[in-house]
């Protein structure tokens, strides 16, 4: 080609002529070319521990892991293209990750979404080194959020309540829904929340839906009224009155002051 190539380069180059040589779909002649060449896949036990520091919140570890595997051990998921076959790689990586941060305790819906945010901005990319570094702000951001989340140090059923509420938080929310998500009775899931939280199941609902509407009023074409409603609050008077005791503010003046610092 008149360029110089990187290992990986040339490997992916012969295992796509060796393709050509193979019967489609031949699972042992393609183990035996790995084994004849030392083109292995990694340690699964590696793999397990750079999830693991994800599960945990440990970026500083997750990043040490990482730094370990070598490029050449990696599975080839693409014959055609060196970027796609990277950008497969980079979104099994980022699936893997999603599911190692909801078992770190971060709300599913918060993985799930910021999963679909890295594999999209990853389609989006034009080059090889670009896709590399945003699977590792990928694998740092999971890092992040479950250390944020691991900070409250609450039990499985506070969590799994606050989960259901972050989740349907446009909905109507009762404590006889949230006790039976739980299984719990209504009276003991409340103290037990109180205890672990510091703050009533009802002012929680009220403290999500206020940090809901502070997202919805960034959005001009929503009207507060338009929020109010969305979000369950008996009037916009009863909205206003909410959204100032937890900000300072009515929703009115948070939204000019937001157009003012853009």
């Amino acid at each position: 080609t008149g360029k110089t190539l990187t290992l990986s380069e040339l490997l992916l180059d012969s295992r796509i002529l060796a393709y050509k040589q193979l019967p489609s779909g031949s699972l042992d002649l393609d183990i035996s070319y790995r084994r004849e060449n030392t083109w292995l896949h990694h340690e699964p036990m590696l793999e397990k521990n750079l999830f693991h520091y994800v599960k945990k919140g440990n970026k500083t570890d997750l990043l040490r892991v990482q730094a370990s595997f070598s490029e050449e051990s990696y599975g080839l998921l693409s014959k055609r293209s060196q970027l796609r076959n990277k950008k497969n790689l980079a979104i099994s990586c980022i699936t893997l990750a999603t599911r190692a941060a909801i078992d770190g305790g971060l709300y599913w819906e918060i993985s799930y979404t910021l999963s679909d945010f890295h594999i999209q901005h990853i389609e989006e990319l034009k080059d090889i080194p670009a896709v590399d570094h945003a699977v590792l702000n990928a694998l740092c951001d999971f890092a992040d959020h479950v250390k944020e989340s691991r900070m409250a140090k609450l039990s499985r059923t506070v969590a799994l309540c606050q989960n259901y509420i972050f989740n349907h938080l446009y909905e109507e929310l009762s404590l006889d829904r949230l006790a039976e998500v739980a299984g719990l009775n209504r009276s003991y899931l409340s103290l037990l929340f109180k205890k672990e939280t510091g703050i009533t199941i009802s002012d929680f609902i009220q403290l999500e839906r206020i940090e809901e509407a502070k997202r919805l009023i960034e959005v001009p074409e929503i009207s507060l009224s338009d929020i109010a409603s969305r979000l369950h609050f008996n009037d916009q008077s009863y909205f206003t009155k909410v959204f100032k005791k937890y900000t300072g503010i009515t929703p009115k003046q948070f939204r000019t002051n937001r157009e003012n610092t853009l």
